[in-house]
């Protein structure tokens, strides 16, 4: 997980860890691991966070967590499409 893009956009905005937390339906605790890296949010966590956030689910992930996604299907995969 982009540490800092979650916390980065979140600040762009303005919006507080316990709005973020609310809005997509996760405890603050939750947004403070996501955001020091402790630990990763699901893919439904991560479109809530980025209706939230005003920004593409694919902006809030790195490099990283791609790849990994990749290797665990064991095939080529599509960008996360649009949510709702």
């Amino acid at each position: 997980m982009a540490v800092s893009s979650i916390k980065r956009q979140r600040i762009i905005l303005g919006i507080t860890r316990t709005e973020l937390a609310y809005q997509a339906g996760v405890s603050y605790a939750s947004v403070a691991s996501y955001e020091s890296g402790i630990r990763e949010p699901t893919a439904t966590v991560i479109c809530r966070m980025a209706r939230t956030l005003d920004c593409h689910p694919e902006e809030l992930l790195d490099e990283k967590w791609k790849a990994k996604r990749r290797l665990k299907s064991g095939k080529k995969t599509k960008p996360i499409s649009k949510f709702d």
